[in-house]
Protein backbone atom coordinates (compact mmCIF):
# COMPACT_ATOMS: atom_id res chain seq x y z
CA UNK A 1 0.00 0.00 0.00
CA UNK A 2 2.79 2.39 0.85
CA UNK A 3 4.84 1.51 -2.23
CA UNK A 4 7.69 -0.41 -0.60
CA UNK A 5 8.83 -3.52 -2.49
CA UNK A 6 9.57 -5.66 0.56
CA UNK A 7 8.92 -5.73 4.29
CA UNK A 8 12.68 -5.37 4.82
CA UNK A 9 12.67 -2.16 2.76
CA UNK A 10 9.76 -0.79 4.80
CA UNK A 11 11.43 -1.80 8.06
CA UNK A 12 14.70 -0.14 7.03
CA UNK A 13 13.01 3.14 6.11
CA UNK A 14 12.87 5.92 8.66
CA UNK A 15 9.20 6.37 9.50
CA UNK A 16 8.67 9.32 11.80
CA UNK A 17 5.29 9.06 13.52
CA UNK A 18 4.98 5.46 12.25
CA UNK A 19 4.33 6.84 8.79
CA UNK A 20 1.57 9.29 9.73
CA UNK A 21 1.79 12.60 7.91
CA UNK A 22 1.39 14.58 11.12
CA UNK A 23 2.28 14.01 14.73
CA UNK A 24 -1.28 14.82 15.90
CA UNK A 25 -2.63 11.68 14.18
CA UNK A 26 0.19 9.61 15.64
CA UNK A 27 -0.49 10.94 19.15
CA UNK A 28 -4.24 10.42 18.79
CA UNK A 29 -3.73 6.81 17.61
CA UNK A 30 -1.39 6.05 20.52
CA UNK A 31 -3.69 7.68 23.10
CA UNK A 32 -6.73 5.79 21.83
CA UNK A 33 -4.98 2.42 21.82
CA UNK A 34 -3.51 3.07 25.29
CA UNK A 35 -6.88 4.12 26.72
CA UNK A 36 -8.93 1.30 25.21
CA UNK A 37 -6.49 -1.37 24.05
CA UNK A 38 -7.67 -0.91 20.47
CA UNK A 39 -8.65 1.64 17.82
CA UNK A 40 -11.48 1.16 15.39
CA UNK A 41 -12.37 3.23 12.36
CA UNK A 42 -9.38 5.58 12.74
CA UNK A 43 -8.87 7.73 9.64
CA UNK A 44 -5.54 9.43 8.98
CA UNK A 45 -3.04 10.44 6.31
CA UNK A 46 -0.05 8.16 5.73
CA UNK A 47 3.07 8.95 3.76
CA UNK A 48 3.98 6.70 0.82
CA UNK A 49 7.50 5.76 -0.27
CA UNK A 50 7.29 8.20 -3.19
CA UNK A 51 6.53 11.07 -0.79
CA UNK A 52 2.83 11.24 -1.68
CA UNK A 53 0.01 10.81 0.76
CA UNK A 54 -2.81 8.36 1.16
CA UNK A 55 -5.90 8.40 3.33
CA UNK A 56 -6.32 5.22 5.38
CA UNK A 57 -9.03 3.80 7.58
CA UNK A 58 -7.55 1.53 10.21
CA UNK A 59 -8.40 -0.66 13.14
CA UNK A 60 -5.81 -2.19 15.46
CA UNK A 61 -5.28 -3.67 18.89
CA UNK A 62 -2.36 -4.18 21.26
CA UNK A 63 -0.67 -7.56 21.52
CA UNK A 64 0.83 -8.09 24.96
CA UNK A 65 3.16 -10.70 26.42
CA UNK A 66 2.27 -12.78 29.50
CA UNK A 67 3.45 -9.97 31.79
CA UNK A 68 1.31 -7.35 30.06
CA UNK A 69 4.15 -5.69 28.14
CA UNK A 70 3.44 -4.39 24.66
CA UNK A 71 4.85 -6.61 21.93
CA UNK A 72 3.31 -4.92 18.88
CA UNK A 73 0.14 -3.56 17.34
CA UNK A 74 -1.87 -5.83 15.08
CA UNK A 75 -4.53 -4.56 12.74
CA UNK A 76 -5.76 -3.73 9.30
CA UNK A 77 -5.59 -0.60 7.20
CA UNK A 78 -7.64 0.18 4.11
CA UNK A 79 -6.60 2.74 1.50
CA UNK A 80 -9.65 5.00 1.12
CA UNK A 81 -7.88 7.76 -0.81
CA UNK A 82 -10.12 7.54 -3.89
CA UNK A 83 -13.30 7.46 -1.79
CA UNK A 84 -12.09 10.37 0.31
CA UNK A 85 -11.30 12.47 -2.78
CA UNK A 86 -14.76 11.81 -4.27
CA UNK A 87 -16.45 12.76 -0.99
CA UNK A 88 -14.36 15.94 -0.77
CA UNK A 89 -15.26 16.88 -4.34
CA UNK A 90 -18.96 16.30 -3.64
CA UNK A 91 -18.85 18.44 -0.49
CA UNK A 92 -17.11 21.18 -2.46
CA UNK A 93 -19.67 20.99 -5.26
CA UNK A 94 -22.57 21.14 -2.79
CA UNK A 95 -20.99 24.10 -0.98
CA UNK A 96 -20.46 25.89 -4.30
CA UNK A 97 -24.09 25.34 -5.29
CA UNK A 98 -25.39 26.94 -2.09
Amino acid sequence: MKGYDTLDELSASRLDNRGYMNSEDDAKFLQEIEDHGFVQGFTALWQRKDGGTMTVHESAHRVLDDEGNLLYYEGIAEDITAQYEVERALRSAVAGAS
